[in-house]
């Protein structure tokens, strides 16, 4: 046995900072990516901005719309600030980013995680990882959860963590506590009525839609970052060219280097000039993945833009990501917060990425296409018989041929807004 030096070639990808800044520019959104661009030319004296106003413009006049913006920062925004500074392994922070995607207006997730797994080509245990970390450690306290209930419990673990009365009337009690049943809960814990109301007021210092600061303003217009549109020769992808600000690189900075002497102003204006290349170029590349992962979802949902919602098919990030050869962290980027102007109206391209049902011919169909099946029964209904859960279940297998649960049937309808049977006789 000898010592002695070994030179051996290993490939291995280094997530340099270049490399970060790109996935970062995919995954703003219009919005974010202006700012950012304007942020750049107050630092950055080759980025010269064209325009100070912009407009979405495509071949449709009738769908130019102007962009108008807004200062309050969105929630998701504000979680992804905290997971800047924070060491996270690159695998855990994007499961952890589609998950806060996930969240609605209000800090809830709705999905279940065998849909979300579906949906994102992750594993449930993977995404349950991800959302015990964002319930544990982002702020605010109480987004990510599946129900209010469990949002409350983790605020009060968050907030309150030596409150056991409190967290055992939550986690055991709650619909008591929610009726003001406070003397059944006083003797199955054993303590007094005083203490059961001092729980009750301990929860109105809690807040019950923990994303209500964050909801975002109105905004009178969505301003498009795709086209489809149709001609003779059929459908057509094209980009938003004034989706965001616009800008080129000023290069009479150049020329100042034959009059600068010294090696420190000579670098600084080398890495500013490389700085505003490199950030155009990125852009370049963000609208060519942008439109090669439209196209493919095009082709996926081709019956959706012929025929309508009902023609939605299943479809999850994965799939396009085998589909336009990239990983799906990158689809993920790509769809988020990404709007496609088409004949039909204007949707989120992640709208176009559903869970799947079976039915009993094996034939799989889209959650979207089951929800707008359940939303026109319940419309479709006697008023002085509305149909349960437990009904619509029956109906949706012995007429639709789908194998739906009751249980699933409740939070279809509940994502819906569509109160329940024994609420809808009185309305």
């Amino acid at each position: 046995m000898k010592t002695g030096l070994l030179q051996q070639q290993v490939t291995k990808l280094a997530l340099t900072n270049e490399l970060r800044q790109s996935i970062t520019l995919l995954q703003y959104s219009s919005y974010e990516l202006s700012q950012f661009i304007t942020d750049l030319s107050l630092r950055n004296p080759f980025v010269k901005i064209n325009d100070k106003v912009y407009k979405a413009k495509s071949l449709n006049k009738k769908i130019d719309k102007e962009l108008v913006s807004h200062d309050q920062p969105s929630l998701d925004h504000y979680v992804k600030s905290q997971l800047d500074v924070q060491n996270l392994d690159t695998a855990l922070k994007n499961k952890i980013i589609f998950l806060v995607n996930s969240i609605d207006e209000e800090g809830y997730i709705r999905d279940s995680m065998d849909e979300l797994s579906e949906l994102s080509g992750y594993s449930e245990s993977e995404l349950l990882e991800a959302l015990h970390y964002i319930q544990a450690k982002l702020e605010p306290a109480g987004i990510g959860a599946q129900s209010l209930q469990q949002s409350l419990s983790i605020q009060l673990h968050r907030k309150f963590p030596t409150s056991i009365i409190a967290h055992k009337v939550v986690e055991h009690y709650f619909i008591q506590l929610a009726e003001k049943k406070w003397d059944k809960i006083s003797k199955e814990l054993a303590i007094t009525i005083e203490e059961v109301q001092q729980v009750f007021q301990l929860l109105q210092t809690l807040n019950p839609r923990p994303a209500a600061d964050f909801k975002k303003v109105d905004i009178p217009y969505i301003v498009p970052d795709v086209f489809i549109e149709q001609d003779e020769n059929g459908y057509k992808v094209s980009i938003n060219e004034r989706a965001h600000l616009a800008f080129t690189i000023d290069d009479e900075y150049l020329s100042l280097q034959q009059e600068i002497d010294d090696k420190e102003s000579l670098d600084y204006l080398k890495e500013k000039y490389n700085e505003a290349k490199w950030v155009y170029n990125s852009i370049e590349q963000r609208k060519r993945t942008m439109v090669l992962v439209t196209q493919a979802i095009l082709l996926r949902q081709k019956e959706f833009f012929q025929y309508g919602v009902a023609f939605l098919v299943p479809l999850t990030l994965r799939e396009i990501a085998a589909d336009v050869e990239l990983h799906e962290s990158t689809i993920s980027r790509t769809v988020r917060g990404k709007y496609v102007q088409t004949h039909a109206g204007t949707f989120e391209l992640k709208y176009f990425f559903h869970s799947k049902i079976k039915s009993t011919y094996n034939k799989e169909i889209s959650s979207v296409r089951v929800k707008e099946i359940i939303k026109q029964m319940i419309t479709g209904e006697e008023k002085k018989k509305p149909l349960s859960d437990q009904k619509i279940s029956i109906q949706l297998e012995t007429e639709y041929k789908l194998k739906v649960s009751r249980r699933t049937v409740a939070k279809y309808r509940e994502q819906l807004r569509i109160p329940s049977s024994s609420s809808r006789k009185f309305t």
